[in-house]
């Protein structure tokens, strides 16, 4: 594993607010598929049990800066965890949840809608089915045979819980499959409403798929 014990990474999480932070912290150890890190700056929530959170790091690949990490759900938080220094301190326990990667901070919490999760895509007037969405952008379908495939620049709409927010996303990729075409968008600027109300839904539906079993 490339992030070492004693690296001080980032720690990318959605709170219960819809707002995501990414404080840092410094990795304690790491022991198979568990890592232990100091409580971050500001603290986690002990709410946070059972979330999950991006542990990423910026390390020199080839002669090139480039971000690493991997997700992780948070399981304990320890009063007195004893660290080198003999000093007893806050710590915080996950378990490791995917494979170490090159990441994208924006891309971090990317979810896969369920039916009637209260979340629609609406492009022309039209809605389309979400394939997967994430803070940073979104992955949908199309048919085929509908008009001319979208290039640059996008108005969309996403419907969260009722509520339409108008968002311009830029086509990434489009690929045509069977029938179907699948539309990679990047959402263009830092729209605050946005990144609220859409952290809040990818909070609500990690936490559904959790209940499932999904994740």
């Amino acid at each position: 594993m490339l992030i070492q014990p004693g690296m001080t990474v980032q720690i990318s999480t959605v709170l219960e607010s819809g707002k995501t932070i990414y404080p840092r912290a410094m990795v304690y150890d790491i022991q198979e598929k568990k890592v232990i890190f100091s409580q971050t700056s500001p603290p986690l929530p002990r709410s946070h049990i059972v979330h999950y959170v991006l542990i990423s790091s910026v390390l020199t690949m080839e002669g090139k800066p480039q971000r690493y990490g991997f997700l992780a759900q948070v399981t304990h938080f320890v009063k007195d965890y004893e660290i080198a220094s003999g000093s007893r301190v806050v710590a915080v326990t996950a378990d490791i949840r995917s494979e170490e990667t090159e990441v994208d901070l924006r891309e971090s919490f990317r979810v896969k809608p369920f039916t009637d999760c209260g979340l629609i895509l609406v492009l022309n007037k039209e809605e389309y089915p979400i394939v997967n969405i994430s803070l940073g952008g979104v992955f949908f379908c199309q048919a085929s045979k509908t008009g001319i495939p979208p290039e640059g620049e996008i108005p969309l709409t996403l419907v969260i819980d009722e509520v339409p927010v108008k968002v311009t996303a830029k086509v990434m990729r489009v690929v045509e499959k069977e029938g179907h075409r699948f539309v990679a968008c990047a959402f263009s600027g830092n729209d605050k409403e946005l990144q609220s109300r859409l952290g809040r839904k990818v909070l609500d539906i990690e936490r559904y798929q959790l209940a499932m079993g999904r994740l």
